[in-house]
């Protein structure tokens, strides 16, 4: 029994000894210290000397008062006579405010991150601006405009390049970049975000584009704009049977003397539906009776004397 109060003893002095010997912290004169109590700053410390905490509960968080130097890799700008220098670069930094700080950032080495992305969003958007034909350095819209495609919208690199190829139809702009790259992002349901995908889906834009153009040109409309509507209403011919049965009754409705315009192709191809005609080919054979049909009656009509033309 003794024995065991004895050891009970020795463990209770040990935990004074050591609770008095966490209860304090140093505060040197080049430091700030946060008091951390359960994730959150109950106190700051940025005067130099011995302070008290809560032993076992309190964390100490430390910062640096001095300035801190992140180096920027050094990247070739062409100058205005066409030369090129190499700039080196720096960005000097301190911690005001500690309580801010470990609110926002938390530590020096994720400040350091934040310091790289902004490197990498500056590179990025000096490659964008190389891409489109302008050889100066990003402005800070600029550089939060590459920011929110890479990092809000999800684009990779390589993707945010692969767009630039569609400014050539506008202006070679950020801004203008910005509109293609939200379609990119509306069109795909935000899932073509690596340079293959978006390259995919431009081509298959622009396949898309060449059929509605060859569309509107059997319809006898030279000139028209190719807009998400236009895309739309596209899509909405061709589930009735295709490209080609919407090319079809696009040469049809030119042919007819009725207004060369899409919704009468949608109206001749539900008239064909619902004749059960819902490919090509059984279009074009319905059409070649028709038209054999057609002969046989003006032949007819003009034994007969008349004179006139035959509907389907």
């Amino acid at each position: 029994m003794k024995k065991a109060i004895k050891i009970l003893l020795v463990i209770a002095a040990l935990l004074v000894v050591v609770a008095a010997l966490t209860c304090f912290y140093v505060v040197e004169e080049d430091e700030h210290a946060c008091v951390v109590r359960f994730s959150k700053i109950i106190d700051v410390k940025s005067e130099a000397g011995i302070y008290m905490k809560l032993p076992f509960v309190d964390e100490i968080k430390v910062y640096p008062k001095n300035a801190q130097i992140y180096d920027i890799t050094p990247a070739d700008v062409i100058l205005q006579d066409k030369k090129t220098m190499n700039i080196d670069s720096y960005v000097v930094w301190r911690i005001e405010d500690p309580l801010l700080f470990f609110q926002t950032i938390k530590t020096i080495e994720e400040a350091e991150a934040v310091f790289q992305r902004s490197e990498a969003a500056m590179k990025g958007a000096r490659r964008v601006l190389s891409r489109l034909g302008m050889r100066r350095s990003p402005s800070m819209d600029e550089v939060d405009l590459y920011l929110k495609w890479t990092e809000q919208w999800g684009f990779e690199p390589r993707a945010v390049e692969a767009a630039c190829r569609e400014t050539t139809k506008g202006s070679p702009t950020f801004g203008y970049l910005d509109k293609v790259l939200e379609g990119i992002r509306s069109r795909s349901g935000g899932q073509a975000t690596t340079g293959k995908a978006v390259e995919r889906t431009l081509e298959a834009e622009q396949e898309e584009t060449a059929r509605i153009r060859e569309l509107l040109q059997a319809l006898g409309i030279s000139r028209a704009v190719v807009d998400e509507g236009m895309r739309r209403l596209y899509r909405s011919l061709t589930a009735m049977g295709g490209h080609e049965a919407a090319l079809l009754a696009a040469r049809e409705v030119a042919a007819s003397g009725r207004a060369h315009s899409l919704d009468n192709v949608a109206a001749l191809l539900e008239a064909w539906n619902a004749k059960g005609l819902t490919t090509a080919e059984a279009i074009e054979t319905h059409l070649t009776q028709v038209r054999a049909l057609n002969r046989r009656i003006r032949g007819l009509m003009d034994l007969c004397g008349h004179r006139g033309g035959c509907t389907q």
